[in-house]
């Protein structure tokens, strides 16, 4: 075990308690019966971009997550923070950053970048989607929830991976996953054990103890916190260890096996994908150390998860002595 693995383990004891507290309150103490309000707002420039949005957004959620949106857009505050110079490390040609507590967006530029509004639109939706995830618990004092965040405490890795996974496939439309991130990668594989649907309810209903319950079905509560709490280190962490990140693989795929016991073949597939994937990216491990001699991988080399044109759903592929074979995962 590595130091931080060690460090990660007794902060997760210290914080257990007090996680599972605030999960207790998110499942009895949110409002989840919004009633409509009219809205109105002037955002500037960023006034198209809310528009689009806000339809996008009536048309992939419920009408009471919808009713959520316009109660939080109404008092909603969208800042710029410009800077001289971009810093070396940062890789992203535009950031923002959401604050639940304040109800408030701040979007940061640079000087030295070009943006186009494809780049404005895929930041800011990232933070709307946090904004429109957003519920106050009725407590003393009373306090908020950010999707699948309780603030200061735990989720912030989950709720950021699954906000930029909801933003790539419900609001950018886009087919295909880029999963050399893996971040990608694990919210496809929790969102295939508890389903999409449930999945997006649960984010936007505020609701992390409903999945936690949802997960647990397929595997050890404490455990399952216990990753999730890992995933908050990593996403804090751009140095993070790589055996995390196999550690993260393994859960995830350990938990799709269990949902997918009752078809051993169609769950080691499911399993296999995590696995290659990861070789994949860390080049720990030759491709044969994982499949069978006879079974090649379909697709991309940096992809195990893709659409196919003619079907609605994503399919995992494998090839046998040449015979094609399609296992789709609904």
């Amino acid at each position: 075990m590595s130091v931080n693995s060690l460090i990660n383990d007794i902060q997760f004891c210290f914080y257990y308690k007090d996680i599972n507290k605030y999960m207790s309150l998110t499942g009895t103490h949110i409002n989840r019966h919004m009633q409509p309000i009219e809205v109105s707002y002037d955002f500037g420039a960023y006034n198209k971009y809310i528009d689009k949005f806000i339809r996008r957004f009536k048309e992939v959620c419920t009408e009471e997550q919808y009713n959520n949106l316009l109660h939080n857009l109404s008092t909603l505050k969208i800042k710029e923070k410009v800077e001289e110079k971009s810093p070396v490390f940062v890789k992203a040609i535009s950031l923002g950053y959401y604050d639940s507590i304040n109800n408030e967006i701040v979007m940061e530029y640079y000087k030295d970048r070009e943006y186009t509004e494809e780049d404005i639109e895929k930041v800011l939706f990232h933070e709307l989607i946090h904004m429109a995830s957003t519920r106050k618990i009725h407590t003393e004092p009373e306090d908020v929830i950010c999707g699948f965040e309780i603030p200061n405490l735990f989720g912030k890795g989950l709720n950021e991976s699954y906000a930029d996974y909801v933003n790539l496939v419900k609001f950018q439309n886009q087919e295909y996953y880029d999963t050399t991130d893996y971040y990608i990668v694990f919210m496809k594989g929790l969102e295939n054990v508890v389903g999409a649907e449930n999945m997006k309810n649960y984010f936007f209903n505020s609701d992390i103890n409903s999945l936690i319950e949802d997960l647990s079905q397929y595997g050890n509560r404490r455990e399952i916190i216990r990753m999730l709490f890992l995933l908050d280190k990593m996403r804090s962490n751009p140095l993070t260890d790589r055996r995390d990140n196999s550690l993260m693989i393994r859960f995830i795929a350990k938990l799709n096996k269990a949902k997918l016991k009752s078809d051993y073949e169609k769950g080691l597939l499911l399993e296999k994908g995590f696995q290659i994937q990861y070789a994949m990216k860390v080049k720990e491990y030759e491709r044969d150390r994982i499949w069978p001699d006879d079974t090649e991988f379909m697709g991309d080399d940096n992809c195990f998860m893709f659409r196919y044109k003619d079907q609605e759903s994503e399919i995992y592929s494998y090839e046998t002595n040449s015979n094609k074979r399609y296992i789709k995962i609904d």
